[in-house]
């Protein structure tokens, strides 16, 4: 026989199907988080703009409140020293009514004072007007930037929600392309199991195949051998058979002859069952002198020889199997008890039977 097998097998592929396809999946829902991450940083700089503005109008604010404060400082402060350059004046017109003349130089300090004053009153008050100007330039951009990132906001929410909903479709196609992908592999990899199995079957199978061709070889050796061993058994066997056909003969013929034999001697020893004490005995069953079958009872120093005639039955007790009864026709029974009780009532009884059959032996 040709031990050789052919061993090939078709590979299966490197990746599993479907890979491709998750793969675009995630390039997708890459491009979407990108693009709402840029949307949110949008917002984040006009935010932080819009923020921006807002601490620039309340440092404003503060430095209005301060310019109004200082001007106001200011409009006391010059009100006070046209006071006193008033009074300095209407005591200089009056001279008679002061007890010491005021000296020129304090008017003309009270006027150059009350000037300077007037002055940084005059640049308070138009550096105020400009920053309010600015204030309210400022505040219309924080509104307007407000409106836009508003505007901007409805809009972001619009595309977020466009691409919260593209996004979920898209998770939804990943989770079943996923899902594919994860049976598509869990086959694979079963078919990469079951291809390993099977190279390595195939190997043992081989190797298997090889090893039984040789062992036939061997078997075949042995079964002519065998069968010549078998030829001498049959011999010895159909010998063995004739020696069994012939010793079952001879049994049977034992047998006939011991059956003959307890048909006209039987000797068993039994235990007498009376009233006051169990006495061992021995009962026998023969021909006496005249041909005539009895059947003799001896119990200690006591014999009791009766007629086979004299006997009624002969029968197991019916709750020990230990004991039997021999029943006379005058309704006599006796009790006996032995450990093959059974097996001695029943040649009782076939020695009862053929000595009934038999009849007186011919003396002549």
């Amino acid at each position: 026989m040709d031990s050789r097998r052919d061993t090939r097998t078709n590979s299966l592929p490197s990746s599993p199907p479907g890979e491709d396809a998750a793969q675009d999946c995630k390039k997708k829902i890459a491009i979407m988080k990108k693009a709402v991450l840029m949307e949110r940083e949008a917002k984040q700089k006009d935010l932080e703009l819009a923020d921006s503005l807002q601490k620039k109008l309340g440092m404003l604010n503060l430095t209005l409140a301060e310019k109004d404060s200082q001007i106001k400082t200011m409009n006391e402060e010059r009100e006070r020293l046209e006071q006193e350059l008033t009074q300095l004046k209407e005591r200089n017109k009056n001279g008679s009514s002061s007890p010491a003349k005021v000296p020129k130089k304090s008017v003309a300090t009270l006027e150059q004072q009350n000037k300077k004053l007037l002055e940084e009153y005059h640049f308070l008050k138009q550096e105020n007007q400009d920053l309010q100007t600015m204030y309210a330039t400022i505040n219309q951009a924080c509104e307007e930037i407000q409106k836009e990132i508003k505007s901007k906001d409805d809009t972001l929410r619009k595309t977020v929600s466009e691409l919260q909903a593209q996004l979920a479709d898209t998770l939804r196609q990943q989770e079943s392309l996923e899902k594919d992908m994860r049976d598509a592999q869990m086959s694979y990899n079963n078919l990469l199991e079951t291809e390993k199995k099977l190279k390595a079957d195939l190997e043992m199978a081989s190797n298997t195949y090889q090893a039984i061709e040789e062992e036939i070889q061997v078997i075949k050796q042995e079964i002519l051998v065998k069968q010549g061993q078998i030829a001498r058994l049959n011999e010895r066997l159909l010998k063995q058979g004739e020696n069994e056909a012939m010793l079952s003969n001879k049994l049977m013929q034992y047998k006939n002859e011991l059956e003959e034999a307890e048909s006209y001697y039987q000797k068993h020893d039994v235990t007498k069952i009376n009233h006051l004490i169990n006495r061992p005995a021995t009962i026998e069953l023969k021909r006496n002198h005249t041909g005539e079958y009895i059947i003799e009872i001896e119990e200690h120093s006591n014999k009791y020889v009766y007629d086979i005639k004299s006997i009624e039955s002969v029968f197991v007790h019916p709750n020990s199997e230990r004991r039997f009864y021999i029943k006379f026709i005058d309704n006599n029974l006796m009790e006996f008890q032995s450990n093959s009780a059974e097996q001695i009532a029943s040649k009782i009884k076939n020695f009862l039977t053929r000595a009934n059959s038999a009849g007186p032996r011919d003396e002549s």
